[in-house]
C-alpha cells in the first residue's frame, strides 16, 4: 500500500532523520497530522509534488533499549494506517457511486453501454474534485489536469466496458457483478495513472527545477541505453577525424560523466593510459568505483566544471549532455573550462541538444506523458556554442545526430596555441565572473 501511494519501495516510513528541501516546506506546513502519521504524510506530499526520494542507509542506535520512545504500537499504528485509509477513501466512495448509478441505470435501460456511461459520468464529477483536493493535493490549473483526467475517464470507461462484456460472455455473471470485478481490476491502474500523470505537478517558469541525476542514475531508461551505443560510435568516429590516435600515452577527461556510459567503449577503442571522469554527483561517481579499471586507468574527481582543479591537462576533453543545463552565460563559461583542461593543440568534443522540429516533437510527447527527466535542459543553437568554441580553438568537425530523436549536435575543435589560449581564458573568466 505504501509503495502504491508513494511510488517508491521504502525500507522504513518512520525514519527520524530526514533532509527536506526548502521548496517542499510550503506544501508541508498546511498538513494537520502530527508525530508518526506526519512522517507518512510527508512522503505522500513529496511524491505528489515531484520531490524525489533518496534513501541513505545509516546505523540505527537505540539508547537504553529505546526506552525514551513514545511510540504506542496500537494507537500510533492506527493513526499511521488511517493516513493510508484516508487516501483510499475517495476511490472507494467513487466506486460505490459509480456502481450505484450503473445498477439503477441498468435496471431502467438494460443497456450495459448506457449504464456504464451514466455511472462513469456521475462518478467522474465527484472523483475529479475529491481526488484533486483531498488525495493528490494538486494545485495545478484545471486547464492542465482536467483534459488528462477526461482522457483517463474515456479510456478507463472503454476498458471497463470491454471487460464487463468479456466477463459476461465467458462466465454466468450478472452485469453488475461483472462491473464490480472489472472496476476492481482497474482500481490500482487508475490510481497510479492519476498519481503519476493526471495530477502530477508541473513546474512553472518562475520556479525552475533541477535535473535529479541521482534518481536518473538509479534507473536509466531502456531507450537511453540504446541511444548511447549510437552516440559512443559517433564519439569515436569524431575523435578519429580529429586525429586522435589510440595509445598508451593518451589522456582523456570526461566532464559531467558520472556513471559514464561511454567508458567501456572508449577504453577499448582509444586505449588511453588515463581516463578521468569529473562530476558533482557523488552517487554516480560511486558507481564507477566498482569498475575493474578504477585505480588503474580510471580515476574520478568530484568537482564542478566551473571550479576545476586539475593536476594536469589532457589530450582529449569531452562532455555529452552537460553544457545545456546552464544559462547562456554559464554555458559559455563551461565551454571555456573544457579548453582550459586540454593541452595546447588538444581536442575538445561537445554534444548538446539542438532544437530541431524532431527534438521539439519528441520532447513534447515525453513531457505530455510525464516521462521527461531533464527539466533544466535548454536546447542550444549551434551558433551559441560555436561563439564560445571559436574564442578558444579551431572547429574541426560538426555533425547533427538526428537518429537520437532528441537531436544532438556534435562539435569537435582543437585548442589554440598557448599565446591564443591565454586570451581565450581571460575572455571566459570575464564571462563567468
Amino acid at each position: 500500500m505504501v509503495r502504491l501511494l508513494v511510488g517508491h519501495q521504502l525500507s522504513d516510513t518512520q525514519t527520524g532523520l530526514r533532509g527536506v528541501p526548502l521548496s517542499l516546506i510550503p506544501d508541508l506546513l498546511p498538513l494537520t497530522s502530527n508525530r508518526y502519521e506526519f512522517e507518512l504524510d510527508m512522503l505522500i506530499t513529496a511524491k505528489h509534488q515531484q520531490c524525489p526520494l533518496l534513501q541513505v542507509p545509516i546505523q540505527t542506535i537505540y539508547l537504553d533499549g529505546n526506552s525514551s520512545s513514545h511510540f504506542n504500537p496500537i494507537f500510533d499504528s492506527m493513526k499511521i494506517y488511517f493516513v493510508l485509509l484516508r487516501f483510499s477513501f475517495v476511490s472507494l466512495l467513487t466506486a460505490i457511486l459509480d456502481n450505484a448509478v450503473f445498477l439503477l441505470s441498468f435496471q431502467l435501460s438494460h443497456s450495459i453501454g448506457l449504464s456504464q456511461t451514466m455511472g462513469r459520468l456521475i462518478a467522474a464529477i465527484f472523483n475529479y474534485s475529491a481526488a484533486r483536493k483531498a488525495v493528490f493535493l494538486s494545485r495545478e490549473r484545471h486547464s492542465n489536469t482536467l483534459p488528462k483526467y477526461l482522457a483517463l475517464v474515456i479510456v478507463g470507461g472503454l476498458t471497463s466496458y470491454a471487460l464487463i462484456k468479456l466477463l459476461v460472455s465467458l462466465f454466468p455473471l450478472s452485469p453488475v457483478i461483472a462491473k464490480i470485478i472489472a472496476e476492481t481490476i482497474l482500481f490500482l491502474a487508475n490510481f497510479a495513472i492519476q498519481r503519476d500523470f493526471v495530477f502530477r505537478r508541473t513546474r512553472s517558469a518562475t520556479t525552475p527545477a533541477q535535473t535529479d541525476w541521482t534518481t536518473y542514475y538509479q534507473k536509466v531508461p531502456v531507450t537511453a541505453k540504446l541511444t548511447r551505443r549510437y552516440t559512443a560510435r559517433m564519439l569515436d568516429k569524431a575523435l578519429r577525424l580529429a586525429g586522435v590516435q589510440p595509445g598508451r600515452d593518451l589522456h582523456v577527461i570526461e566532464i559531467g560523466g558520472a556513471n559514464s556510459c561511454f567508458l567501456d567503449y572508449l577504453l577499448q577503442r582509444l586505449q588511453p593510459s588515463k581516463y578521468d571522469v569529473i562530476d558533482t554527483n557523488a552517487f554516480g561517481l560511486d558507481l564507477l568505483r566498482s569498475h575493474p579499471e578504477f585505480g588503474r586507468r580510471l580515476y574520478t574527481l568530484q568537482q564542478s566544471v566551473f571550479e576545476l582543479d586539475l593536476r594536469e591537462t589532457a589530450d582529449v576533453v569531452f562532455s555529452v549532455g552537460l553544457i545545456e543545463h546552464f544559462d547562456q552565460q554559464s554555458t559559455r563559461a563551461a565551454i571555456g573550462a573544457h579548453f582550459d583542461s586540454v593541452k595546447p593543440g588538444g581536442v575538445v568534443l561537445l554534444t548538446f541538444p539542438r532544437p530541431t522540429p524532431l527534438y521539439r516533437v519528441t520532447r513534447g510527447l515525453l513531457e505530455f506523458l510525464g516521462l521527461w527527466k531533464f527539466p533544466d535542459e535548454r536546447p542550444l543553437q549551434p551558433t551559441e556554442v560555436l561563439d564560445g568554441v571559436r574564442t578558444c580553438g579551431q572547429v574541426i568537425h560538426q555533425k547533427l545526430l538526428w537518429p537520437l530523436m532528441l537531436t544532438q549536435h556534435l562539435i569537435v575543435a582543437r585548442r589554440h596555441a598557448v599565446e591564443n589560449s591565454i586570451v581565450a581564458v581571460d575572455r571566459v573568466s570575464s564571462v563567468s565572473a
